[in-house]
């Protein structure tokens, strides 16, 4: 009977943590990426096409001009 009652909390709780990490992905910000968190993903040496990922999802909240792009 405690087996049960134990594998039963066990789902519930994974069920309420599947819940809640679905909701707070889906209310992640697609807001455009600022200058800064487009050089951070650079800097940091992110694979290019995931850098090129978030450009096309988010867009960028700027305009770069010549002399950002030889950064």
């Amino acid at each position: 009977m405690q087996k049960r009652i134990i594998r039963s909390l066990i789902i519930l709780l994974a069920l309420v943590c599947t819940a809640f990490g679905s909701r707070l992905l889906a209310n992640t910000s697609l807001r455009p990426l600022r200058k800064s968190e487009l050089l951070a993903l650079v800097a940091a040496g992110v694979l290019p096409e995931n850098t090129a990922y978030e450009i096309r999802s988010k867009g960028l909240s700027f305009v770069p001009d010549e002399s950002y792009r030889h950064c």
